[in-house]
């Protein structure tokens, strides 16, 4: 992938958890899902896609990418990085969407924005492999290509998210 260096977390100290400790939710309680009950979907069932059915892709169908297919990128080429090179990050530079890094600053994925729906994932070999649902300002649920909720995104700023499992553990960053 073609990151650029403002976007990389291992070139942008601001971007970087390991330095800029006001991102970083091992010192940062407020963005601490195990710490800030309000974020955590085990304890805020509005955030928890197992309780809360409008946020279950297996329940709402519009959520569904295999029943809504304006949200399915092997028919919507537009969500479609194979076929639409403007959504390539290894063709575009500065991907209109997010990069994925696990906590160790690895490339892992990248984002793709839906108006108004949130993102739909892809690994570094441009497979989907899944979704993050907007439900609020600040809490995207993720769900794998089989729509079972892995996690979820948490918004630290305007540009950035932390990616935590749905046990609350912290696993990366975007930028």
């Amino acid at each position: 992938m073609l990151i650029p260096t403002q976007r990389n977390p291992r070139l942008a100290s601001h971007s970087n958890p390991h330095i800029n400790s006001s991102i970083n939710p091992r010192i940062n309680s407020s963005l601490n899902p195990r710490i800030n009950s309000s974020l955590n979907p085990h304890i805020n069932s509005s955030l928890n896609p197992r309780i809360n059915s409008s946020l279950n892709p297996r329940i709402n169908s519009s959520l569904n990418y295999r029943i809504n297919s304006s949200l399915n990128p092997s028919i919507n080429f537009n969500l479609n990085p194979r076929i639409n090179s403007s959504i390539n990050p290894n063709f575009v530079a500065d991907l209109d969407g997010l990069y994925i890094f696990s906590v160790d600053l690895d490339a892992i994925a990248f984002a793709i924005s839906i108006e108004n729906v949130g993102f739909v994932v892809f690994n570094s070999s441009l497979e989907h492999i899944g979704f993050a649902f907007e439900v609020g300002d600040n809490v995207y649920p993720m769900f794998d290509h089989d729509n079972e909720w892995t996690g979820y995104l948490l918004r630290i700023n305007e540009a950035q998210f932390l990616v935590f499992s749905a046990d609350n553990e912290w696993i990366g960053i975007t930028a």
